[in-house]
């Protein structure tokens, strides 16, 4: 699939444009029932130490400590981001056993990204889960988590045409210390780590 260069105000519009028209659509089909929701399988952990094929970590919800394989994520271009010591990570095992089908980075997530090629136009991404804009953009961002292995964005259309929050899926493709590329409702996007000052205009 060939990566869009876009700014945030495109990526926004995309974003806007796209919920805007599923939130028409489903207040059409309003009789239809809702699909159930899939629960989140995502482990949240604090990497404690590495090898090439472990993984040995501390859960976030009772500090119990375990050891996965990543096999599964490694093959199936699923690990996200730079296995460090201390780094919180988003975890989702394959069914039935311990070796994981997605790992991804959650504390190198966070930051400032700054989409390829524009001047301030951007996202950040806050530790506690608070999402920003950077720049201009059609849609307020609320917040972001990692859920089975998916990046979930919420936010406000900015001209006020819902006033619920929307959530949208995206998926990780690319995540180091300097990219981010993730994917939305067909588009691919890329950004780039910004480490000095953002000031939105």
């Amino acid at each position: 699939m060939k990566t869009k260069k876009s700014t945030f105000a495109t990526l926004a519009a995309s974003l806007g444009c796209l919920l805007l028209a599923t939130a028409s659509c489903g207040n059409r089909q309003e009789a239809k029932e809702k699909a159930p929701e899939v629960p989140d399988s995502t482990l949240r952990v604090v990497l404690l130490d590495r090898t090439d094929s472990t993984l040995h970590v501390r859960l976030l919800s009772d500090s119990t400590e375990h050891t996965y394989t990543y096999a599964a994520a490694r093959r199936d271009k699923a690990l996200h981001g730079p296995l460090t010591a201390g780094d919180t990570l988003a975890l989702v095992e394959a069914a039935g056993h311990k070796d994981l089908r997605s790992v991804v980075n959650v504390t190198s997530l966070a930051g400032f990204w700054l989409f390829d090629g524009q001047d301030g136009n951007g996202m950040r991404l806050l530790s506690d889960g608070a999402a920003e804009n950077v720049g201009t953009a059609n849609v307020g961002l609320r917040s972001w988590r990692m859920k089975n292995g998916q990046l979930l964005i919420t936010y406000l259309p900015a001209d006020g045409s819902h006033l619920q929050e929307q959530t949208d899926t995206s998926e990780l493709r690319v995540l180091n210390d300097t990219t981010l590329t993730l994917t939305l409702r067909g588009h691919a996007y890329t950004c780039h780590r910004h480490s000095g000052l953002i000031t939105a205009p």
